[in-house]
C-alpha cells in the first residue's frame, strides 16, 4: 500500500486540514477564524470565503443613539434598529437603554460630557469624549502626565 506525503504528515499529526468542507487541504500554517474558531487554509481563512455562520452577526451590529435624549439605545442581533429606536421614543425614552453608567468625564475645557467607556489620549494621557478623543480635536500638548 502506498501512502502520499499528505497522508504521512496527517498520521504524524503535522498540519491541520482546512475546515472548509469543499477543501480539507492539509495546511501547516492554518489560520483560526476569529468568529467561529475553526482552522482554515489561507484560501479560506476569510469569514466570507468559508461561509462563516457568525459573519453576518458581526457586521449587523449597530449602536444607535436616540435623536431626542441622545442616550445609546440597545439593539440586539437581528433586531430592527428603527423599530427598537421607535419603541424607545414611544416609551418616553425609558426602554432599551444601556445599563452601563456614563462614568468617564471628558477633560476638554467646557465639555465635561460623560461616556460609558474610557478614551485616553495616547499622547497626553487625558480622558476625552468621542468628539474630543483625537489629539487634533483637543489641542493635545503631547506631554503625558
Amino acid at each position: 500500500m502506498t501512502t502520499t506525503k499528505e497522508e504521512e504528515y496527517d498520521e504524524l499529526g503535522w498540519g491541520v486540514n482546512c475546515s472548509f468542507s469543499e477543501c480539507k487541504r492539509l495546511d501547516f500554517l492554518p489560520i483560526k477564524c476569529e468568529l467561529c474558531g475553526k482552522s482554515f487554509c489561507s484560501d479560506h481563512s476569510n469569514p466570507e470565503k468559508h461561509n462563516c455562520p457568525k459573519f453576518e452577526k458581526k457586521i449587523d451590529r449597530v449602536v444607535p443613539s436616540c435623536p431626542i435624549c441622545g442616550k445609546v439605545v440597545i439593539v440586539k442581533p437581528n433586531e430592527d434598529v428603527n423599530n427598537i429606536v421607535n419603541q424607545h421614543i414611544e416609551s418616553g425614552c425609558k426602554t432599551h437603554l444601556s445599563k452601563i453608567g456614563h462614568k468617564f468625564r471628558c477633560t476638554f475645557p467646557g465639555c465635561g460630557k460623560r461616556e460609558p467607556f474610557e478614551a485616553r489620549c495616547s499622547k497626553c494621557g487625558k480622558n476625552f469624549c468621542l468628539n474630543h478623543r483625537n489629539p487634533l480635536h483637543h489641542n493635545c500638548n503631547s506631554k503625558k502626565k
